[in-house]
């Protein structure tokens, strides 16, 4: 199509797609199940479950989320050739052997940057959160991918 490739690809709180477990979202089929998950993952402000209408958009919306990754099928497929970013919190469910995994997915380097946090990490560190991510988009704009190379920066 003639179409420039990206310079790079970032993900955040996402294990690789050879690692992705997303049955467990199936069994999220009632609002209160939504309810008890959106709790257990700490991402959303009381002031959500204290307004019924902005709960039901949040709800709408993480079930609708939840059900395009439950469709998921991982293919295995050839390397792409560009720097994966990969940010993570360390508290999260999805554990660093699971971000690292993106690792298998380039032929290009990876950089695994690391905070505090769970899987909302990046609120809880937004300026340095975006501050990381910044940093390694701007240095995917300045060089070429070259060979692997895999660099991991812990933050917080």
């Amino acid at each position: 199509m003639g179409l420039r490739p990206p310079k790079a690809l970032a993900v955040a709180g996402s294990p690789a797609p050879s690692c992705r477990d997303d049955n467990r979202l199936t069994s999220l089929s009632t609002d209160q199940d939504l309810v008890d998950e959106l709790k257990r993952q700490c991402g959303t402000p009381d002031e959500v479950y204290a307004s019924p209408e902005l709960l039901r958009l949040t709800l709408d919306a993480t079930a609708a989320d939840f059900a395009v990754c439950a469709s998921f099928r991982y293919e295995s497929a050839a390397p792409l050739s560009i720097p994966i970013f990969i940010l993570g919190g360390r508290h999260d469910e999805i554990g660093e052997q699971a971000l690292r995994a993106w690792q298998v997915e380039t032929t290009a380097k990876t950089a695994c940057d690391l905070f505090d946090g769970g899987h909302f990490f990046l609120r809880e560190h937004e300026a340095t959160f975006l501050t990381a991510l910044t940093n390694r988009l701007d240095s995917a704009r300045r060089k070429p991918a070259s060979g692997l190379e895999v660099l991991l920066e812990r933050h917080i």
